[in-house]
């Protein structure tokens, strides 16, 4: 299924984290929804840029932290995210929670042990939907390798993790500058998910470089 971003409505230190909480819930086979609330686009009415080009650049961030995930599927494969404004926008029935996509200072204190945190992810309840919650409207809060981590807890669960090799990966607790999903992560997310999508292949080191 491709991938479809229906509206378009636009780097983290190390010592900065994010973190999550729920199980992981969402089916890859059904459309998965996130909703941009109002509070996303604070201070987008302030930007020199201009309200609605603000507003797009924090919708491809989003579109940008998502993609690093998708990107690693057949195209004519990968799971479907749709982008909506509102929540009356995502369709009846849909089998996926939507996700909502926030800022709220503070909202983050309940999960955090940090004095700093960049967003955190709930996973819902009975009584509430998923969210992300991003604790500041700034560059290094809200970023694409920030998005990814947090989507990756919607895709994985709340649990962290480093690179094999010690290295910081994009679902460390401290969310690496410039952090990248890289194929273990996709291995760890179709292993979770027996419906994993096929993947693009994977190149072999020294193959096709100069």
């Amino acid at each position: 299924m491709r991938v479809l971003f229906i509206i378009a409505v636009a780097i983290a230190s190390l010592w900065l984290g994010g973190c999550g909480t729920g199980k992981a819930y969402v089916n890859l086979r059904k459309p998965i929804y996130l909703v941009t609330e109002d509070s996303f686009f604070t201070g987008c009415e302030k930007d020199p840029a201009g309200s609605g080009a603000c507003r797009e650049s924090r919708s491809q961030i989003v579109r940008d932290g998502v993609m690093l995930w998708l990107n690693h599927f057949e195209k004519d494969v990968r799971p479907f995210v749709g982008i909506v404004s509102n929540r009356d926008l995502v369709p009846f029935g849909t089998t996926n929670q939507p996700i909502h996509i926030m800022v709220m200072p503070g909202g983050c204190d309940e999960v955090s042990k940090k004095k700093t945190i960049l967003a955190c992810y709930f996973g819902g309840d009975w009584f509430s939907e998923p969210h992300i919650n991003f604790t500041n409207t700034a560059p290094d809060h809200i970023a694409a390798n920030v998005v990814a981590h947090e989507f990756g807890h919607a895709l994985l669960g709340s649990e962290h993790y480093d690179n094999e090799d010690g290295t910081l990966s994009i679902m460390s607790e401290a969310v690496p500058i410039g952090g990248v999903v890289v194929s273990t992560d996709i291995d760890r997310l179709c292993w979770i998910h027996k419906e994993c999508p096929k993947r693009k292949p994977v190149p072999k080191s020294g193959k096709g470089t100069k």
